[in-house]
């Protein structure tokens, strides 16, 4: 791995474990966060130590309680509740999200059933398993970055056509903030 030094020691995590990270560029970047803390040391300004920090100390120890979070994010997933009007953002919402529904169903084997409304559905037992068992195939760095990215958006299925592929980051935030920037 790489490690990050400072002042010619190993940055170590809040639990005091060395900070070894996987690839050269990753902690690079987390240099570079280094590099920009001024007198006081701001961890907010610092989201990729921050990210690594979560990967080291608590997904190993906590990575259970972490994948039932993260499927309870797909049981209620942004893209399965549509709105019933304006029919501008009944459009855009088809346009953005279907697809990665549509991604989620064929790649995933998780066939998500989508609602008008924001009254409860009941996804499919199987295609939550197939979710479960493609997050059970994630390493922690991949399942940490998969973690902060469904809390960021609302959206499991956002997070995991992100960390495949399937969609950029730019296309991310559009489709994760397609209500909010309607409602603008």
């Amino acid at each position: 791995g790489f490690a990050v030094l400072l002042d010619g020691q190993g940055v170590r995590t809040p639990k005091g474990r060395p900070l070894i990270l996987p690839t050269q560029a990753l902690a690079q970047a987390i240099a570079g966060e280094w590099e920009a803390q001024g007198e006081r040391i701001e961890p907010t300004a610092m989201p990729l130590m921050q990210m690594a920090a979560t990967a080291i100390d608590r997904v190993g120890s906590e990575r259970a309680a972490m994948r039932r979070s993260l499927l309870a994010y797909a049981e209620t997933d942004l893209l399965c509740y549509r709105a019933t009007h304006p029919s501008d953002l009944v459009a855009r919402q088809a346009k953005l999200w279907q697809p990665v529904l549509d991604w989620a169903a064929l790649h995933l084997d998780a066939g998500l059933l989508t609602t008008q409304g924001l009254a409860p559905i009941a996804q499919p037992e199987q295609a939550l398993a197939a979710l479960g068992r493609h997050l059970d195939r994630l390493d922690d760095w991949r399942f940490t970055a998969l973690s902060v990215t469904t809390a960021a958006t609302g959206s499991a299925l956002l997070a995991l056509a992100l960390l495949e592929g399937f969609l950029d980051k730019d296309q991310l935030v559009a489709a994760s903030q397609l209500d909010e920037n309607h409602q603008s």
